[in-house]
């Protein structure tokens, strides 16, 4: 899903979400900060790594809040 597609409310729930992942809050995401986020999703550690692997696809070792969005709208349900 494109920004241009969400809705501001969603938007916003991804900032929200995206500051509390953020917890140095330098505007990006590190590896270790990710880890400690989307574990509590629950995936496996292999799942993990395919996911920020899908969402880190520049291959910076952090996440923007794109690829942030990127990662959460993959995550099952």
């Amino acid at each position: 899903m494109k920004t241009e597609n969400r809705s501001k409310e969603e938007t916003a729930t991804y900032q929200e979400w995206f500051n509390i992942a953020d917890s140095d809050g330098d505007g990006r995401i590190s590896g270790n900060e990710a880890t400690k986020f989307f574990a509590l999703s629950n995936l496996s550690r292999s799942q993990l790594k395919q996911l920020w692997a899908l969402a880190d696809n520049k291959r910076q070792g952090f996440l923007g809040f794109s690829e942030f969005v990127t990662a959460m709208q993959v995550l099952p349900s």
